[in-house]
């Protein structure tokens, strides 16, 4: 058996934006916390968070996917955590210079009156009462800039938190190193749930996490995780072949739209403009470029139609595309205790934390959040257990 310590440890598998940021989280819960990773952020191998379109979204995010009832209402709940962090985080200079988050205007398109249109009307008022910066206004389309000719004829924009993700997952890791946690380098396979006890003895931890993302299919021995393969095209945003883009512009993908119809344009940073987007299930080669695949091409051409502007742009040289596997479940957002039992009786202490899907920097600090709140309820049940039937008789 685990000897208790003064601060409980946990073990978190996983080194994406969800398991460095349930780190943080547990971390100043006043937990030791060890991450194990076969990855983390790096130029040379990116990670599918520092992929990640980034820009956040009020659920169901623009690629449509996340329709769960459960997923959607949690998410709501879950995704303001999140807002309400960054935004402290991009208010401050020395930290926004840091971490690469921002807040900018986020503008929503739409090829009707979102008046005439009863789903997106009440998404729209959820945003008015919960998020700052909001308007309503189809003066904004000529404002931007934006073609006549694509057919939008309603618009509205608020404050959204926008994230460099190589800049923040670099500061991430290195943040929660600093708070005091151990991360090391090892890949595992086979299902978590088998493994439990042997992980925690060897790692002298009191808590096992699972934040692995679409590795989750095989660490939870969960069939409904499957892939959404994104693909970006990155352009210089400088300023000199078209008046800098400080702007998210997005035209929602809801199931009431062609797949052609998605557009999605997010300043990464200063200098670096993202075009998207692509909502491709069940499709895992992350080796497909402008130059082999055509629904790069037409999405990269669908964007210039939308914004002329563009058409002046220059591809980034160093790194034209990006591929990314969003990690998506056929049911809801999995925050949850394994609910398996060892030897029939014994509860297991593996907590999951996956399938956000495109939404992980949106919902990250609120998954977090949660996930802290359940390994408190594993470590508060194991130290009862822990006690002498005695002292039991007296709680």
């Amino acid at each position: 058996m685990v000897a208790y310590h003064s601060k409980p440890h946990a073990l978190i598998v996983g080194g994406g934006v969800t398991g460095l940021t349930s780190a943080w989280v547990l971390l100043e819960r006043g937990y030791r916390v060890t991450v194990i990773s076969k990855e983390y952020a790096s130029e040379e191998v990116r990670i599918t968070s520092q992929i990640a379109g980034a820009l956040w979204e009020w659920p169901p995010a623009v690629c449509g996917r996340h329709t769960d009832p459960i997923s959607i209402i949690k998410s709501k709940r879950w995704c303001m955590v999140a807002y309400n962090k960054l935004e402290q985080m991009a208010n401050d200079r020395e930290t926004s210079e840091k971490t690469g988050v921002k807040m900018r205007l986020a503008n929503f398109f739409f090829r009707k009156p979102v008046n005439e249109d009863s789903y997106q009307l009440a998404k729209m008022n959820e945003i008015k009462e919960n998020l700052r910066g909001f308007r309503h206004d189809a003066a904004i389309i000529e404002e931007l800039g934006v073609s006549k000719e694509y057919g939008v004829v309603d618009v509205y924009q608020h404050l959204a938190p926008v994230i460099d993700t190589d800049k923040y997952m670099y500061w991430l890791i290195d943040h929660v190193r600093k708070l005091g946690a151990s991360v090391l380098t090892r890949e595992i396979h086979g299902d978590l749930f088998t493994q439990e006890d042997s992980l925690l003895r060897q790692y002298g931890a009191d808590v096992l996490l699972n934040c692995t993302g679409l590795s989750g299919k095989e660490l939870a021995n969960d069939d409904t995780v499957y892939p959404l393969r994104g693909s970006l095209v990155r352009v210089i945003n400088d300023g000199t072949k078209f008046p800098r883009i400080n702007q998210a512009m997005a035209l929602s993908l809801d199931g009431r739209e062609g797949e052609s119809d998605l557009i999605f344009i997010v300043p990464r940073n200063d200098n670096t403009l993202i075009l998207g987007g692509m909502t491709e299930p069940n499709q895992w080669d992350l080796g497909v470029n402008l130059e082999n695949y055509k629904p790069i091409r037409d999405m990269y051409e669908r964007n210039i139609k939308f914004f002329p502007p563009l058409a002046k742009g220059e591809i980034d040289p160093k790194f034209p595309v990006a591929n990314g596997l969003r990690p998506f479940r056929k049911q809801n957002v999995r925050v949850e205790r394994e609910d398996r039992l060892h030897e029939g009786t014994k509860k297991s202490k593996l907590v999951h934390s996956y399938g956000q899907g495109g939404a992980g920097f949106t919902l990250s600090f609120g998954c977090a959040e949660d996930l802290a709140d359940i390994v408190d309820q594993v470590i508060a049940e194991a130290k009862t257990e822990a006690q002498p039937e005695t002292f039991k008789s007296l709680l």
